[in-house]
């Protein structure tokens, strides 16, 4: 990924699923420069889609988006998510982490909860 961070919280019992394998980072001023890279799990749901229209995309499928419980991140970037995490900021990751549908934040518990399970290894597929 662009910064090296958009695949770092892959669910280990749905790595191959898109709303599972990356994360949405919203209103963060980055997206703007960066050809709406922020909606990653959208880019992944539809490659072929314009980046001017990744945003749409998202708002249209946001209910999805909370089924599937991918990660969204409020005022984040792929940039300062993947610092915090290196720097294991879990307190301040989670203050990001919010409902896609609601905008309503995760509790700070679920969220490290969440986060420290998402970056367990993913095991190998059997040979």
């Amino acid at each position: 990924g662009t910064w090296g961070s958009q695949h770092i919280f892959v669910d280990p019992e749905r790595p191959r699923d898109d709303y599972a394998l990356t994360y949405t980072c919203i209103n963060t001023p980055l997206n703007w420069h960066a050809f709406n890279d922020g909606y990653h799990v959208t880019h992944h749901l539809h490659p072929g889609c314009h980046w001017s229209q990744l945003p749409h995309k998202f708002h249209q499928d946001k209910q999805l988006h909370a089924d599937r419980n991918a990660l969204v991140f409020d005022g984040l970037d792929f940039f300062q998510v993947g610092m915090l995490t290196m720097f294991r900021q879990w307190h301040t990751l989670a203050k990001h982490l919010v409902h896609p549908v609601t905008g309503e934040p995760w509790s700070e518990e679920a969220a490290i909860r969440e986060f420290k399970r998402r970056l367990t290894p993913v095991p190998l597929p059997a040979a």
